[in-house]
């Protein structure tokens, strides 16, 4: 098939790589090499767009460029559409191209509708939801809503997923990675996160704390970070003066190198406060890294507590950090989840197979609106 890819939030050569971007990414590259023909629609973000009217020029021209991009076309596709940045040129474009229109990762907040500054963005959100023809969630939360807006058989839900094989432990980068850190005969816990104040930021806060707590009887702990952003001196503040000499940063840390991280780590731990879909857990566990998360949004849908990783209550840190400790002091129990965490990704979460369902769906769809023309 021939797909125009819409991005509403960001365009995919944004040149800040958040787990958005880097899943649209991954969503484009697979459906490439399934043989597909993928036209990227460049467009403004339009998160916010109903306060930015200096955008409002622009979002009119590119939906008509994006017109006639998509004419010929066999089907629109969107990634993401939110009252945050709803989709506004995919009803408008789909229809006048005559092609099938699909969202991935949709969702509906009805409490959006009671606020004032958030009003404008839910009714162009609720535009897009009602326009397209089929959704596919990987969330089950975000499908849910969508139910309460649109029929059951237009939408299909499936769990979050990664390529596995691009995740796989490396145990030569095991070895020089930690020979490197000097941390052949130590511990050493690994978190991942965009340095963004706000929730990432408060979550590694969390693990700094909970590694402080733990190196005062774990003398040879070390703490990895990889990632990078506006609260890096906030971080870098906090780990001189609680975990002085302890603290490893990796600045951004390209997706192909990544294994190679988790690879070297013992236990990857990330509070995950507002983590909508846990992807980076599903990386660490792929790479055969137990996780160590709070009971909170997405993290308890992508581990397996007990089995791939442990779960902690939200806020309590005492209990996060002691976690932890059991993770890095018992090497069955570590062990045993390293192994289970690995096949649980490739069993549950191959996004391949979830895609490879979407576009069966896309494709009934394309077939049944060419032979309504015929």
């Amino acid at each position: 098939m021939r797909i125009a890819l819409h991005t509403p939030s960001q365009p995919l050569n944004h040149p800040r790589t958040s787990g958005d971007v880097s899943i649209a990414r991954d969503l484009a590259e697979h459906l490439r090499e399934q043989g597909h023909e993928i036209l990227s629609v460049l467009a403004p973000s339009s998160k916010w767009l109903w306060r930015r009217p200096a955008i409002w020029a622009d979002t009119l021209r590119a939906a008509r460029l994006a017109t006639g991009q998509a004419t010929g076309c066999d089907a629109w596709l969107t990634y993401q559409s939110h009252y945050k940045a709803p989709d506004v040129i995919g009803p408008w474009v789909s229809r006048r191209a005559d092609v099938p229109y699909f969202i991935l990762a949709g969702s509906s907040a009805q409490k959006r509708f009671w606020q004032w500054k958030s009003m404008p963005g839910y009714y162009l959100n609720m535009r897009a939801l009602r326009a397209a023809d089929h959704h596919f969630s990987h969330k089950h939360d975000d499908w849910i809503n969508i139910l309460r807006v649109i029929s059951k058989d237009r939408t299909t839900c499936f769990r979050p997923g990664i390529q596995p094989d691009q995740f796989q432990f490396d145990e030569q980068a095991r070895q020089t990675l930690r020979r490197q850190w000097n941390a052949s005969q130590g511990s050493v816990v690994v978190s991942a996160a965009m340095f963004r104040p706000g929730v990432k930021l408060d979550g590694l806060k969390v693990v700094v704390k909970a590694c402080s707590t733990l190196a005062k009887d774990m003398p040879g702990l070390q703490l990895v970070l990889a990632g990078d952003g506006p609260g890096r001196q906030e971080l870098e503040q906090l780990t001189r003066k609680a975990l002085p000499g302890r603290v490893r940063f990796l600045g951004r840390v390209p997706r192909k190198e990544l294994s190679r991280v988790f690879s070297a780590g013992d236990v990857f731990a990330f509070p995950g406060i507002g983590e909508d879909l846990g992807v980076v857990y599903l990386k660490a566990q792929a790479c055969g890294l137990p996780a160590v998360a709070w009971d909170h949004a997405g993290a308890p849908k992508v581990i397996v507590h007990g089995q791939s990783g442990l779960i902690t209550p939200s806020w309590d840190e005492q209990a996060f950090a002691s976690a932890i400790r059991t993770l890095l002091t018992d090497n069955e129990l570590r062990q045993r989840m390293s192994a289970y965490a690995v096949r649980f990704v490739a069993q549950q979460h191959d996004i391949r197979t979830h895609y490879t369902l979407m576009e069966s769906v896309m494709r009934k769809t394309v077939t049944e609106r060419n032979g309504r023309r015929a």
